[in-house]
């Protein structure tokens, strides 16, 4: 099972075309990350048909007919998924290079987020930043001063950059 939601903000290839040479692979896409339709919850599998059979008998799954709609409006233009992985990229690293500047080390990432070590608890550093009305992701057992952090627009990260200056202590 290979989860490919977020591939569409990187350059890597995707495995989809294997499906018809292997039976044992089945490839997950979605429109809830680069296209911004997660409220839709539009997804596909692609797979060998035995494996689809198989996903089938599990039970129907009626898709409604807005998100089929605008799905279908967000495969029609084809300057939507590199306009949105472009500014991704530009706001995602902007930010990373700011957070680096300040001595706070990031994880590589291509994708709508990435995550930083806030240098303390991440947990109580996460609440810091939800009182300071920015809400962040969760820290993790392995990486307790590690947070994650998703790339909004440009004016959102502005937002998120006073708030960690703030909880941070550090400049702006």
């Amino acid at each position: 099972l290979l989860d490919e939601a977020y591939l569409q903000y990187s350059e890597q290839p995707s495995l989809i075309a294997q499906v018809a040479q292997r039976d044992d692979l089945i490839v997950l896409r979605t429109f809830s990350k680069l296209y911004g339709m997660a409220g839709l919850r539009l997804g596909v599998a692609a797979a060998h048909p035995e494996r689809l059979r198989e996903l089938a008998s599990l039970g129907e799954n009626p898709l409604p007919v807005p998100a089929l709609a605008a799905a279908l409006a967000s495969l029609r233009d084809p300057q939507l998924m590199p306009q949105r992985r472009l500014q991704n990229a530009k706001v995602r690293q902007a930010t990373i290079a700011w957070l680096g500047k300040r001595g706070f080390d990031c994880l590589p990432t291509e994708a709508n987020c990435f995550v930083v070590d806030v240098q303390r608890d991440g947990a109580a550093f996460a609440k810091a930043m939800a009182d300071n009305g920015v809400v962040i992701g969760r820290s993790w057992p392995i990486w307790p001063q590690r947070v994650r952090v998703t790339v909004g627009t440009e004016e959102e990260m502005a937002a998120f950059r006073n708030a960690f200056a703030k909880v941070a202590g550090v400049p702006v």
